[in-house]
């Protein structure tokens, strides 16, 4: 019965006896009480929601939906105490423990216990293969593994590391590269050409792929300089979860369940010595990842494990119910010449679109009242654009809105449209906090 109650909540129905005032355009802020729109930079209700209770609708076409932030809320009302899921428990402020012991991956033993458990449900991971380490979220474990790869893969008078990873890629991928140097000649530089058959060359292997959703196998051979980031590599996602046996497999509680602002991520690493490194790294620079979180991050993947696997099942039939509208509303701007592709054969939590080459997909969603995200930050052409499908109900049903209408426009219009588009302004709207890993 738990089961069918939320498969009706996310179907979109309101879950019966809600007390969140804010909901279905938007949320409760715990913190303030407040409603928001599920990011602290964003507004106080979803796209195009305001007023009291966020019960007041801009119908206005001029009213962008914001489809830009990757954020993750399918399971929102998963969690909820009625669904039975239990609160994290609250540390009292009279009780304390040392630093956290970063030099042995800093996680807490319970955490270590359902982080394992939830992978051998998943079959995602070898859970005892390598050692388990615990981050500020996928990002910091990805950073501490490159400056262990520079600490251990870098020989002096030698070049330096060449990272990379095919196109396109997550957006942040070359930014982390700089952020983990360790100050010598041989530190790794991005180079998204390198030679995946060079001795120096490094892999960043999205797989399932963000942003195209797309799983993948890596090109570099020697497994020590291929880092997985398995963050997608979920049972709520289109393809099944694939254990590729990577030395390094990293994964995080955003991408896992939605918990993106808990900051909790973690890896297995089979080398001692990248693992010892990292950790230096969690160490001399943030110094572990705070008991609270880990906390959370414990009680939700218990509430995971308790279900046998059909949480993640639950939230796959939403995502495939999103996906079924898509291909039953693309057809027509593929028809017109609109868009000549998306990544339908991979139903991922992310459409990526291409148009023709002349034209500017970013901009195209612009004039549909679309606000996506630009394929070049994602190493792509400007005919390509990056829409989230994991948002809210409430977000998903204007984005869908807005692209049957513009599937359904005659072509000529669309253009004289886009060519309205004031370009430069939407991609201010779109900073670089808003990618999430």
């Amino acid at each position: 019965k738990m089961l069918l109650a939320s498969l009706v909540v996310l179907a979109g129905v309101a879950r019966a006896g809600a007390t969140d005032p804010c909901q279905p355009h938007g949320e409760t802020n715990v913190l303030t009480g407040e409603c928001w729109g599920g990011g602290g930079y964003g507004p106080p209700c979803f796209s195009c929601f305001s007023g009291p209770n966020c019960s007041v609708f801009n119908a206005s076409d001029a009213c962008l939906v914001d489809a830009s932030r990757n954020s993750f809320l399918l399971w929102q009302d998963l969690f909820e105490p009625d669904n039975g899921f239990p609160e994290a428990p609250a540390l009292p402020s009279s009780w304390g423990m040392p630093y956290q012991a970063a030099d042995i991956g800093g996680v807490v033993p319970p955490l270590d216990q359902s982080i394992r458990a939830v992978h051998r449900l998943e079959g995602n991971v070898d859970p005892d293969a390598g050692q388990l380490m615990v981050c500020a979220g996928a990002r910091g474990c990805a950073l501490s593994v490159l400056y262990a790869m520079n600490q251990v893969y870098g020989v002096a008078g030698a070049a330096p590391l060449q990272v990379f990873s095919r196109a396109p890629y997550f957006a942040l991928y070359p930014v982390w590269v700089p952020l983990a140097s360790i100050g010598r000649s041989t530190d790794a530089v991005w180079n998204a050409s390198a030679d995946p058959g060079a001795p120096t060359s490094v892999e960043i292997l999205g797989s399932p792929n963000n942003p195209d959703g797309e799983p993948l196998t890596p090109l570099v051979k020697n497994k020590s300089l291929v880092l997985c980031d398995h963050v997608y590599n979920w049972g709520w996602n289109h393809h099944t979860p694939a254990n590729l046996d990577c030395d390094v497999s990293i994964f995080s509680l955003s991408k896992a369940t939605g918990h993106c602002s808990s900051r909790v991520g973690w890896a297995f690493v089979k080398d001692p010595r990248i693992f010892a490194a990292a950790a230096e790294y969690q160490k001399f620079t943030v110094g572990g990842v705070s008991v609270e979180a880990q906390a959370r991050a414990h009680t939700v993947l218990q509430r995971v494990v308790a279900t046998n696997g059909s949480f993640f099942g639950l939230g796959r039939a939403v995502l495939e119910a999103r996906w079924d509208q898509l291909d039953a509303a693309l057809p027509g701007c593929l028809a017109s010449n609109i868009f000549v592709s998306y990544n339908k054969e991979h139903r991922g939590p992310l459409l990526w679109l291409t148009a023709p080459s002349s034209k500017d997909a970013f901009a195209i969603l612009g004039a549909a009242g679309i606000l996506g995200e630009e394929g070049v930050n994602f190493g792509g052409q400007t005919y390509n654009a990056r829409v989230n499908l994991c948002g809210s109900m409430s977000g998903w049903n204007l984005v869908m809105q807005r692209l049957q209408k513009l599937c359904a426009t005659p072509s000529e219009r669309v253009w004289a449209a886009v060519s309205r588009v004031d370009a430069a302004s939407l991609r201010g709207r779109v900073p670089l906090s808003h990618f999430a890993a």
